[in-house]
């Protein structure tokens, strides 16, 4: 489940009127070749699952794009935030990921760092999936200069093993999308 926050109105992500449906379906078929740069404002998780013995997990994210081919590419990882299962990630700038296809596939990726002996492991927290398309429709049809998206639910599948997990937890991104221009 996912909902954008609009100027303190809730929208549910899954329930867009047919006439929404048809706008973005039209957005979509313009901008199909687009790339554009996304400006990331703050990121956070909340009630995550506790991946340490200590009860708590060091979380990091990863943002990943995926081509309709299905060829991912790591585009930015975070620094992991310390024992804790309410992690946040605010930028003194936007952090701004360029030239990204408009309509691949991004996956935000979320796992827990490990230092066992002398190397680093992570385990799978979670993840969630968007298009920066998606985002970019939204901003225009509300009028928006940034959009927050919030995931109530973590699942998916275990990009590394391949396996497909349901976890607990809130995701939160503040972010908009810039300079959409075409290939």
């Amino acid at each position: 489940d996912y909902f954008f926050q609009t100027e303190g109105e809730t929208l549910p992500g899954d329930q867009f009127s047919a006439e929404q449906k048809s706008s973005h379906k039209k957005f979509k078929h313009e901008t199909e070749k687009s790339l554009c740069t996304l400006r990331i404002y703050e990121i956070s998780g909340a009630g995550l699952i506790a991946k340490d013995h200590s009860g708590k997990s060091d979380p990091y994210v990863q943002f990943i794009s995926t081509n309709s081919k299905g060829k991912g590419k790591k585009l930015w990882k975070s620094p992991a935030a310390k024992k804790t299962l309410e992690p946040e990630w605010k930028f003194k700038e936007p952090l701004d990921i360029e030239e990204l296809p408009l309509w691949d596939d991004l996956t935000i990726e979320i796992k827990d760092k490990d230092l066992v002996k002398v190397r680093v492991r992570s385990s799978f927290m979670g993840l969630v999936n968007l298009t920066p398309g998606t985002l970019a429709w939204i901003q225009k049809e509300a009028g928006l200069e940034k959009v927050e998206i919030q995931f109530s639910r973590l699942s998916g599948t275990d990009l590394k093993e391949k396996k497909d997990r349901t976890v607990t937890g809130t995701f939160r991104i503040v972010a908009s999308v810039l300079n959409v221009k075409t290939k």
